[in-house]
């Protein structure tokens, strides 16, 4: 090898083409208004359901315990918190989680246009990366939602 000829601070230089813009190339990243919108929407659908459950679970089991002593209350209470946790904190990551994996965007993301992609291929993100992301979002709350204002100063808005 001929060391005139060899440059190491050079780019390098290939024979591959690219065929045309990519997926990736066509996304359109999505600001602070739209995602907030697209939140509250979700956020009255969520509420809508909750209303819908809570009427449900009072046709179901009546509202005279409310008048018994605090003990028994109490006891109700307790026999039934796992089906409370499980509408009011289970529930809901599933579905985040599944439209994300299906459909790519909760309802109020398609109401508003707007749909989830992986950065790198520009598909529907994994099932396992909805769950990181579900994740992300419990942290983002646990921190003054500073997680979902970081978009606002954040060039990519992510």
């Amino acid at each position: 090898m001929d060391n005139q000829s060899f440059d190491p601070y050079s780019t390098p230089e290939s024979s591959v083409e690219r065929a045309g813009p990519s997926k990736v190339d066509q996304l359109v990243l999505v600001g602070f208004g739209p995602r907030l919108l697209a939140y509250f929407l979700d956020a009255v659908l969520a509420l809508a359901v909750y209303v819908g459950v809570i009427v449900i679970a009072v046709f179901l089991f009546g509202v005279e315990w409310l008048d018994e002593e605090p003990e028994v209350i109490a006891a109700w209470l307790d026999f039934h918190a796992l089906l409370i946790n499980a509408v009011f904190y289970i529930v809901p990551a599933v579905v985040y989680v599944g439209f994300w994996s299906l459909a790519g965007a909760t309802p109020g993301k398609i109401m508003v246009g707007i749909k989830i992609v992986n950065m790198r291929t520009g598909e529907t993100p994994s099932v396992g990366k909805c769950l990181l992301r579900y994740v992300g979002y419990f942290f983002s709350y646990i921190i003054l939602c500073l997680g979902f204002f970081w978009m606002i100063w954040d060039k990519r808005r992510m």
